[in-house]
């Protein structure tokens, strides 16, 4: 599991890869949940914006610390300039990616809200579903099976 001389090891790929999905997951729950203002409450998919968003902050600390104690040598065939724009660059992402995350725990705590690293029960049984919820009956049609109508 350790680096290779050639480029990243198993545990840096498997990395990588981890931040890559649960970035792509926060901006697609970021895109369905609801804006957040005064009167937002942290349930559904708020809820789970900010569990995800503790795990960004876990693998990207791990990461980083990953990254200090086993660098990657680069390419002996690289120019310096291309070394140093290379090194700069990922440096760059890597706290960009821990600001983000650390300024939206912050923003969170200034509400006076938990942020778990996964889950709670309670936002397990949240009520919120993958769909949009459907506009309340104004045509007075019937939204229940005949078994339930003929049961009244």
């Amino acid at each position: 599991m350790a680096q290779t001389d050639a480029g990243y090891g198993t545990v840096a790929k498997v990395l990588h890869w981890l931040i890559f999905v649960l970035l792509a997951v926060q901006y697609a729950i970021g895109s369905i949940m609801p804006h957040i203002g005064r009167k937002t409450l942290n349930e559904g998919w708020v809820s789970w914006h900010f569990s995800v968003g503790a795990a960004i902050l876990f693998f990207i600390v791990v990461r980083l610390i990953w990254r200090l104690v086993r660098p990657v040598p680069l390419l002996p065939t690289m120019p310096p300039w291309e070394r140093l724009v290379s090194g700069f660059t990922h440096w760059a992402l890597y706290l960009l990616v821990l600001a983000m995350t650390v300024l939206g725990w912050a923003a969170t705590n200034s509400r006076g809200w938990d942020v778990n690293l996964l889950p709670t029960k309670r936002e397990l049984e949240s009520d919120f579903s993958l769909l949009p919820q459907l506009p309340p009956n104004r045509a007075g049609l019937r939204l229940e099976s005949p078994e339930a109508s003929a049961s009244r």
